[in-house]
């Protein structure tokens, strides 16, 4: 794959926004409990829907870059998560 065949993708942009959102987020919860951090994601997630900020495709494509990084537990709970905020 090319760097152009990347960029003329529809959502580029916004993909490499939560990519950048996704790191930031996990460079903040370093060394903080499992709970925690779901608390605070879904608490953030809540606020975002709410005030409109965070879209249906929104919220799976983040859903879908988290997948392939968690073990089958914190799968688990991603998918509650997921199935609680859309």
């Amino acid at each position: 794959m090319k760097l152009s065949d990347y960029n003329a993708k529809p959502h580029a942009k916004e993909e490499a926004d939560l990519r950048k959102l996704l790191l930031k987020v996990l460079k903040n919860y370093e060394g903080k409990s499992e709970k925690d951090v779901m608390a605070e994601i879904v608490s953030t997630a809540r606020a975002k829907r709410e005030a409109g900020a965070l879209s249906d495709e929104e919220l799976k494509r983040f859903y879908d870059m988290l997948c392939p990084l968690v073990n089958s537990e914190q799968k688990q709970k991603l998918d509650e998560i997921y199935e609680l905020l859309k």
